[in-house]
Parts: C-alpha cells; sequence; structure tokens
C-alpha cells in the first residue's frame, strides 16, 4: 500500500525520495504486536512555496492511505 500511496500523482509531483522502515512492537500487557511504517520523505523545493498547490495537507495523506488500503475507516 505505501508504494502504491507513493505513486498517486500529486505525490509523485512533490516527493523526490524516501526512505522507510517498517517496525513492530509488542504490547507487554497483552502480547499484540503493532506493525508500523516510519517514513522520511524528501520533497522539492517548491513544496512549501507559491499558493501551497503542491502541499499535501494531513488529511490527503489519510486520503490517499485509506485509497492505497483499499480501506473505508
Amino acid at each position: 500500500a505505501f508504494r502504491k500511496m507513493m505513486q498517486y500523482k500529486k505525490v509523485t509531483r512533490n516527493i523526490i525520495g524516501y526512505l522507510r522502515a517498517v517496525e513492530v512492537t509488542v504490547n507487554p500487557k497483552d502480547g499484540s504486536y503493532n506493525q508500523h511504517i516510519h517514513a522520511l520523505l524528501f520533497v522539492r523545493s517548491s513544496y512549501f512555496k507559491g499558493n501551497g498547490e503542491n502541499y499535501i495537507s494531513q488529511v490527503e495523506w489519510a486520503d490517499f492511505w485509506q485509497r492505497a488500503l483499499k480501506e473505508d475507516y
């Protein structure tokens, strides 16, 4: 899903690269696992300039992630 999300048009227009790591933590109380991604995104210098058309808001990132996962939560 992460790779798919990184191929969306608005993302590819603004992100020039990324580093990602998958981490799995264990809850000591119940033994459950929490898998999650840490990502460092490298953006074009224009990302924070202009009228904001390049900027990807937290809401947009959440929408992209939801679509990539094919989830509706």
